[in-house]
């Protein structure tokens, strides 16, 4: 899915002191406002990552 005028933007961040994270969702160009998104710790990332490798797209 990609919404006009807004970039998918993957930022490490941290509140708190908190262990980081990544937070992946989409920006406008002025980087002003946002839409929907995600916020996974580094190991929901890698668990993310590993459940799709090798995954294949096909059309229904």
């Amino acid at each position: 899915m990609i919404i006009k005028e807004y970039n998918i933007k993957r930022t490490l961040i941290s509140w708190n002191d908190k262990e980081p994270k990544y937070n992946i969702r989409y920006w406008d160009s002025e980087h002003k406002k946002t839409n929907k998104g995600v916020t996974l710790s580094v190991e929901e990332l890698k668990t993310f990552k590993d459940a799709f490798n090798g995954f294949v797209v096909t059309k229904v």
